[in-house]
């Protein structure tokens, strides 16, 4: 067998690539999220002679999750503005059933200039909360942690996401780049909004300390919802 897995995106005026379970799919005018992508095979097909789009069950599966990806990646840019900008986001299809309330937490240790991304490193421990806290903290200095699970969306419409925090944080929903509380941050509250569906959407919340007091808060807002902080019922994990 072949490995087919992980997701690579690239965009270039109308134009949109990206690579899916290992297949290429390509939109040469994506005027609109209507558009379908060309898919190739490029083991099998070096050229990309054969396009696979709409030729069994398989690959207008594969159309749909493609279509999925590229708003689950791209946030929207008021420099370079695309037809496509006001899509929501879709949700997973996840059964609700298999998620319980709660924030799966991992700790580590280390000193960093930088938000780390710590799913490529071994974690000193993994706990679980019920929301976004600093108490699984190891230590005030030289540490961070990853915040992860999944947001229930109570409604569809437009949801922004506002932090603050001593040393600096990061926040991705799906593979969005949502808030950069990063490269040259300096403590402020920064917020960043997303056009999100209805439903179930994983996160990630990347923090290090710095040589201050460990700070850290997340608030959001949306639809019939003001802004203040997460409430429990939408911070969802993998159960048991």
């Amino acid at each position: 067998g072949r490995q087919r897995d992980g997701v690579v995106y690239v965009e270039f005026n109308n134009q949109q690539g990206l690579y899916l379970n290992g297949y290429k799919g390509l939109r040469l005018k994506a005027t609109d999220h209507s558009v379908d992508f060309e898919i190739y095979d490029t083991i099998e097909d070096e050229p990309e002679a054969q396009n696979l789009a709409g030729t069994s069950d398989e690959f207008i599966r594969l159309q749909q999750r493609m279509k999925d990806e590229v708003l689950r990646i791209r946030m929207p840019n008021k420099h370079a503005k695309k037809a496509y900008d006001g899509e929501f986001v879709p949700g997973l299809d996840v059964d609700e059933k298999t998620l319980q309330e709660g924030v799966l937490a991992q700790s580590y240790l280390g000193k960093w200039d930088w938000v780390p991304d710590f799913t490529g490193m071994v974690a000193k421990k993994s706990s679980r909360t019920q929301t976004i806290n600093l108490d699984p903290l190891p230590v005030e200095q030289d540490g961070g942690l990853l915040f992860s699970g999944f947001l229930r969306i109570p409604k569809a419409g437009d949801w922004t996401f506002q932090g603050e925090a001593t040393g600096g944080f990061i926040l991705k929903i799906h593979n969005k780049l949502v808030i950069d509380g990063d490269y040259q941050y300096q403590g402020a509250p920064v917020s960043g909004t997303v056009r999100l569906a209805e439903g179930i959407h994983p996160y990630r919340l990347f923090y290090r300390t710095s040589a201050g007091k460990p700070a850290l808060s997340l608030r959001w807002e949306g639809p019939n919802v003001e802004m203040g902080a997460l409430p429990v019922g939408a911070l969802l994990v993998k159960g048991p």
